[in-house]
C-alpha cells in the first residue's frame, strides 16, 4: 500500500461531518509536527482551520515592485457531508472507498504529500497551504470566510488551488449557489371535509411543474461550458395523514454561471417565484459564481504548460471566494465530481498519484519567467 493510499485511508477514518473538525484538525497539526514540517513552516490555526506557510521568505503581494518570489494557494476542506448509508472506508482493486473520498480527503492526502516532501525553497512558487473546516455547510459558516477575513495577506496570492475533486482535469472558474426558499399558505382542515380548507399542497404543484421543466442554459465563457440548472431540492408539508395541509414549503437551488452576477442572479430567482398573493420567497442562501482569469501570469501558466484537459466547474466551489479577492484561482484534485456525496464514494489511487505528481511537476519546474527558485 503506498504512501499516499494509507493518508486517504486513515483521514476517511476520522470523523469530520461540517461542523465536527476539531478532531481531524488535531490530526494533521499533530501530522505535520511528526513529520518535522513545523521546523520549516509555521502554523496557523483559527477555528479549525490550519494555514501553513514557510518560515523563511517573505510573501509579497501581487504588484509588489523588485523582485518577489510569486507564491500559491494549495487549500482544500476537511469536512464531509453526513456519512448516511455510506460503508466503512475500505481498498479494494486499487481504489479507496468512503465517505469523503473524492470530496476530499484525496485532495487533503495529496496536499500533505506535497508539504512533507519539498524543502519550501524548491521550486519557482512560495507554497501556502490551508486546511478549512465548514465547507459543506451554509456559505456563511464556511470557516474560509473567516480565515480570510483574519489572514488579509493571502489576498494577495498569484494563484489559489483548489484541490477539490475534478478527476485530474482543470476544472476552470465556478457556479453561483443560491437558494430560495417557496412557501405557500393554504388552510387546514379535515381530510374528511377538504372542501372546508385549502390544500397548500395542491396550491404549489402548477409551480413545482413549471420549475422542473425549465431546461438548463448553457453558457460558454473561454471554451469552457458551464450549464444553468434550476432545481427544487426540498419539500416540507402536512402534518398528518388526515389533515389537509395548511402550508408547503419547498427549497429552489438556482445553479447559475458565471456570467450572472449575484445581483443578477437574485433578480432571476424571484422571476421564478409564484406572484405574492400565492406564496412567499425568500432567498436564505447565497454564493457567488467565479469567472475564468485566464489572463492572470501563473494561471496561464499553468493552462499552457500542464497539458492537462479542462473544462467548467460544474458546481460551487470555493475559487469563489479567492475570486472575489482578486486571487487568480481554480480546481484541480483527485477524484471524480460526479460521485461526491454518494453512497459508493471512492477515488482510484492511480488517479490521485497522477495528480501529486502533475502538481509537483508545475511546482517545481520554472515559472513564467525561466526562473526555477527564489528571487530574493
Amino acid at each position: 500500500m503506498s504512501t499516499l493510499e494509507k493518508d486517504i485511508l486513515e483521514l476517511l477514518r476520522i470523523p469530520s461531518v461540517t461542523g465536527a473538525e476539531a478532531e481531524i484538525a488535531a490530526w494533521i497539526e499533530a501530522r505535520l509536527g511528526r513529520a518535522g514540517v513545523l521546523e520549516s513552516h509555521r502554523l496557523r490555526r483559527i477555528g479549525n482551520s490550519l494555514v501553513v506557510l514557510p518560515r523563511d521568505g517573505e510573501l509579497l503581494p501581487r504588484g509588489s515592485e523588485g523582485p518577489r518570489r510569486p507564491w500559491i494557494v494549495l487549500a482544500g476542506h476537511t469536512d464531509t457531508v453526513p456519512t448516511a448509508e455510506a460503508p466503512e472506508p475500505t481498498v479494494r482493486d486499487g481504489r479507496v472507498y468512503g465517505r469523503g473520498t473524492a470530496d476530499m480527503k484525496s485532495g487533503l492526502a495529496v496536499m500533505l504529500q506535497l508539504l512533507e516532501g519539498h524543502d519550501p525553497r524548491d521550486g519557482f512558487p512560495s507554497r501556502v497551504f490551508v486546511f478549512y473546516a465548514g465547507e459543506e455547510g451554509p456559505a456563511d459558516n464556511n470557516e474560509l470566510r473567516t480565515v480570510l477575513a483574519e489572514e488579509e495577506w493571502l489576498g494577495g496570492a498569484d494563484l489559489a488551488i483548489l484541490l477539490e475533486p475534478t478527476a485530474g482535469a482543470l476544472e476552470l472558474g465556478c457556479q453561483g449557489s443560491l437558494h430560495l426558499e417557496v412557501t405557500f399558505q393554504g388552510k387546514a382542515c379535515h381530510s374528511a371535509r377538504p372542501w372546508l380548507g385549502e390544500n397548500a399542497i395542491t396550491k404549489a404543484l402548477p409551480w413545482l411543474a413549471a420549475v422542473s421543466a425549465i431546461a438548463p442554459r448553457a453558457v460558454e465563457i473561454e471554451g469552457a461550458t458551464f450549464r444553468e440548472v434550476v432545481s427544487v431540492t426540498q419539500i416540507h408539508g402536512g402534518e398528518t395523514r388526515n389533515v389537509i395541509p395548511g402550508s408547503l414549503r419547498a427549497n429552489l437551488n438556482l445553479r447559475y454561471a458565471p456570467d450572472r452576477t449575484m445581483a443578477d442572479a437574485e433578480r432571476y430567482a424571484h422571476s421564478l417565484a409564484p406572484a405574492p398573493a400565492i406564496a412567499t420567497a425568500v432567498i436564505r442562501d447565497h454564493a457567488g459564481a467565479a469567472g475564468i482569469d485566464s489572463a492572470a501570469p501563473l494561471y496561464r501558466h499553468l493552462l499552457d504548460h500542464s497539458g492537462l484537459p479542462r473544462r467548467a466547474k460544474q458546481a460551487w466551489t470555493d475559487v469563489a471566494r479567492f475570486s472575489s479577492l482578486g486571487v487568480p484561482a481554480l480546481n484541480w484534485g483527485p477524484g471524480d465530481p460526479a460521485l461526491a456525496h454518494t453512497k459508493d464514494e471512492w477515488v482510484e489511487v492511480a488517479q490521485a498519484e497522477q495528480v501529486l505528481s502533475d502538481l509537483r511537476r508545475f511546482l517545481l519546474a520554472p515559472g513564467p519567467d525561466g526562473r526555477s527558485g527564489p528571487t530574493h
